[in-house]
């Protein structure tokens, strides 16, 4: 199997993985924390850091050119591909989108949220709307702004 990752998704499957015998190409930058590092090796990751950033100065065009040419490389590689996959938000608004509404009776008013792939920011968003109608999107800033306060 083989993924692009900064870290959480990678260290599921690693775990995952490892325990049906089979491994993970963890595709990763150099901004990957020692400790996560660590722990995908420790989980029998293989490691592919990609250094060169991509047009965007990031590196996550370049990591997935990376998993493209694994697989082009090894046609028995598969790709979970979290970007494209709508398990990704729905498991947010199914578990961390319900449970807020839960333990906070539905009286939520504000969610910070870290976003790589966006489907947490997706699930959280949707499961919110819907379980509380007057919920509303908020750019960083109004936020920031009220922190500052």
């Amino acid at each position: 199997m083989v993924e692009s990752t900064s870290g959480n998704l990678g260290l599921a499957l690693a775990g995952l993985l490892a325990r049906l015998d089979c491994q993970l190409v963890a595709v990763v930058n150099p901004k990957l924390p020692s400790p996560v590092r660590e722990l995908l090796l420790a989980e029998g990751a293989e490691l592919v850091t990609v250094h060169d950033r991509d047009s965007y100065g990031g590196y996550l065009l370049t990591r997935l050119a990376k998993v493209g040419e694994k697989r082009r490389a090894d046609p028995q590689l598969r790709w979970t591909d979290q970007y494209n996959s709508p398990a990704n938000p729905a498991a947010h608004r199914q578990s961390i989108a319900a449970e807020l509404v839960n333990q906070t009776r539905g009286k939520v008013d504000a969610v910070l949220a870290a976003v790589s792939t966006g489907g947490t920011l997706v699930g959280l968003s949707e499961g919110l709307r819907a379980a509380v109608p007057r919920a509303r999107g908020s750019s960083p800033s109004t936020y920031e702004a009220r922190w500052r306060r």
